[in-house]
């Protein structure tokens, strides 16, 4: 049979989920450094706040208030000074991943999206290994949720639900991450799992109520190459996945162009984390492996990739 006329393969959809990481996958996620939390049991990770435990943190001047029982009596005796004894306590991590299911997350046979998923579900493997909990904010045509919690029947649920939602909607329900707000108040972490492609001033706004709940917040935007510098070397008309509008774009100068236009949203992007003191990290499906993505994440790093 000629090649034009066999009957072309249907395309498989990347697998969204992944299997339970080995020894070797925890060993390297162990040596990260640790995240400080807010949670409210004790548990393995570093709080923001100090007070009275068996890891000594640091001495400071009493103040009218302080708990008497935190005064360090052998300093007083020695000096007559009186100095409050802290200590580092550590808490249980509570964490909400919060993804992106418009529908420009579908690009190329759903390649964002499924790398997104797949970043989540290691995250909460890794999440329940240690023993912390974690919910899912699903934002898209349809929104769903599921509370935090931890255990086997908890995993399952987070992935059955990440492997049941297919992105779809246009750019303005990103107006619905602040809605993740409700879910994220009270916890220790936000992850926000987007490729942030919508309006500005939305976006901003939606990022704005996160960051108010007071969590710690991670921002992993999701590109694939062709999407950051698109070859498009002569005009084309091209279908807007979310809004359905035909656009014709391309010619002389428009790859140097949208790259300009991109790099300008992303560093917006990173400004945004940086002055609040949160994690951004810009993520290639092709290139970053969602192992590789952990460990930056928990080693703090900011995320610098040349567009």
């Amino acid at each position: 049979m000629p090649f034009w006329k066999r009957p072309r393969a249907p395309e498989t959809r990347p697998p969204r989920t992944m299997p339970p990481p080995d020894d070797r996958v925890r060993h390297r996620l162990r040596g990260a450094r640790r995240r400080r939390a807010d949670g409210r049991y004790l548990g393995r990770h570093g709080a923001r706040f100090r007070g009275f435990s068996a890891h000594f943190a640091e001495y400071r001047p009493y103040a009218p208030g302080d708990d008497p029982r935190f005064l360090d009596q052998r300093v007083l005796a020695r000096s007559d000074r009186d100095v409050v004894k802290l200590a580092r306590i550590e808490t249980t991590l509570r964490c909400i991943f919060i993804i992106d299911a418009t529908a420009s997350m579908r690009f190329r046979n759903e390649a964002k999206f499924a790398y997104a998923c797949r970043t989540a579900h290691l995250g909460a493997a890794v999440l329940d290994d240690a023993g912390d909990s974690f919910g899912l904010y699903v934002c898209g045509a349809d929104v769903e949720a599921l509370p935090p919690g931890r255990g086997p029947a908890h995993r399952e649920a987070f992935a059955a639900m990440l492997e049941r939602i297919e992105p779809r909607g246009g750019p303005h329900a990103l107006r619905d991450l602040g809605r993740a707000a409700a879910l994220l108040r009270g916890a220790s972490l936000g992850i926000v799992l987007s490729d942030f492609i919508a309006p500005g001033r939305e976006l901003f706004d939606a990022l704005n109520a996160l960051s108010d709940t007071g969590a710690d917040l991670g921002l992993f935007q999701v590109l694939l190459a062709e999407e950051r510098r698109p070859a498009l070397d002569r005009d084309a008309e091209r279908v807007d996945p979310e809004t359905g509008a035909r656009i014709r774009a391309g010619g002389p100068g428009y790859a140097e162009a949208y790259a300009a236009v991109a790099a300008r949203h992303r560093a917006a992007l990173d400004r945004f984390a940086r002055d609040r003191g949160f994690v951004f990290l810009s993520l290639d499906p092709g290139a970053d492996a969602e192992v590789s993505v952990w460990e930056r994440f928990l080693a703090g790093e900011t995320g610098q990739r040349q567009w």
